[in-house]
């Protein structure tokens, strides 16, 4: 009796080990499905920012059926297209060419984590659209849809063309440059009507 007892207690405590084992290795292999949260991803994603004339703003992460996921994105190598994260980590820039003479369509990735060593990615294509060089012109003339302008002033004392550059310098004016590259650029989506004053 006294052999029948240690050997009882030995191996429930085998099959304690084992069975204690076998759960750590399915935990650290186990296969999760990121089917859900991709189809998030794309839902939210698909129809933002399809054809672009500016800079727009991505979250690096996404929150899912109670979690929340990582989100990296990347481009493809095209030149008028970069990717800029901000300090905070929070967000992408995606930083196009607003002046391009040609349309631009790069392919937008994400790679979408889970922290675990799970991923899976998804693209999307996306378009910059060409815009028209700017022109300088009266501020009275007609405005002309698709056509990026550049506010300026002649100032006498000095005798130039001092340019808009979209900073206030206080509650009332707008700061000025000499320089029209420096200043700031006014896209001309949509003309409704034009005032005769």
């Amino acid at each position: 009796m006294k052999k029948i007892i240690p050997g009882i207690l030995a191996t429930a405590m085998s099959f304690a080990c084992l069975a204690g084992c076998g759960e750590l290795n399915n935990g650290g292999s186990q296969k999760v499905d990121m089917s859900g949260v991709k189809e998030y991803v794309d839902l939210f994603y698909a129809s933002q920012h399809t054809e672009t004339d500016g800079d727009y703003t991505l979250k690096n992460s996404a929150f899912y059926d109670g979690k929340t996921y990582t989100l990296q994105w990347s481009v493809n190598d095209v030149e008028g297209v970069t990717l800029v994260v901000s300090e905070d980590g929070t967000e992408t820039v995606v930083d196009v060419n607003e002046v391009t003479p040609v349309e631009i369509e790069y392919v937008l990735s994400v790679k979408i984590s889970d922290g675990k060593g799970n991923s899976t990615t998804t693209s999307f294509n996306r378009t910059v659209l060409a815009c028209d060089p700017y022109v300088l012109a009266p501020i009275t003339a007609t405005p002309v849809e698709g056509t990026i302008y550049k506010l300026w002033v002649f100032q006498g004392a000095t005798g130039q063309n001092c340019y808009v550059n979209g900073n206030m310098k206080n509650t009332y004016y707008f700061e000025t440059v000499e320089d029209p590259d420096e200043a700031l650029d006014l896209y001309v989506d949509y003309v409704d009507a034009v005032c005769g004053c």
